[in-house]
């Protein structure tokens, strides 16, 4: 499997290049975009820029629309601050709300998924998401990973400063592989 370039039936998965600044900033400049975000919208395309240029790590694809030739979000595989465990990564994404709905994060996560789990990039993927939200928490579980439980006041808010409780969830690579193989229709 390529470390360049992920394809699926709709979409690209690839490295960010300072030519999707026009895309990125389309989306990442939206406050609903951004609202479970840590981050604040991109004001300025200046401002975009910068974030982009941050994010144009081995760590970080682009999610390329196949059909329409356009950024639309992007999926990453971190090692976790939280963990000292090599073999476990976090994952974390972000799609442009006009996406939403249409199953386009979780074929952007499942190929990533089988990217990391068959090239043994790790053992264990975890998804920190605030309890509020509620599509990223639904997106995880129908894919199948693992409710963890809830940390408590675990990410503050950026717009009103309080604390908000995550819940985490996890996928190991055996159950992955067992997902894919009595799921394969599925997936």
């Amino acid at each position: 499997m390529s470390c360049e370039r992920i394809e699926t039936k709709r979409l690209i998965l690839r490295r960010l290049r300072e030519s999707d600044l026009n895309d990125f900033y389309h989306y990442s400049s939206k406050p609903e975009n951004s609202l479970m975000m840590t981050w604040q919208p991109n004001s300025t395309r200046e401002a975009a820029l910068e974030v982009l240029r941050k994010l144009m790590t081995p760590a970080n694809w682009a999610i390329e629309h196949r059909e329409e030739e356009v950024m639309i979000g992007t999926v990453s595989l971190i090692s976790s601050s939280r963990s000292n465990n090599p073999k476990l990564l976090e994952l974390g994404y972000i799609l442009s709300n006009e996406y939403w709905g249409e199953g386009l994060m979780q074929e952007a996560i499942r190929a990533l998924l089988d990217r990391a789990f068959e090239c043994d990039l790790a053992e264990t993927i975890i998804a920190v998401i605030r309890v509020d939200n509620t599509r990223s928490l639904n997106t995880v579980a129908a894919m199948g990973f693992q409710d963890g439980g809830i940390i408590r006041d675990f990410i503050v808010d950026r717009t009103d400063g309080k604390p908000r409780s995550a819940r985490v969830y996890s996928m190991r690579k055996q159950e992955w592989q067992d997902l894919r193989d009595t799921n394969n229709r599925r997936f």
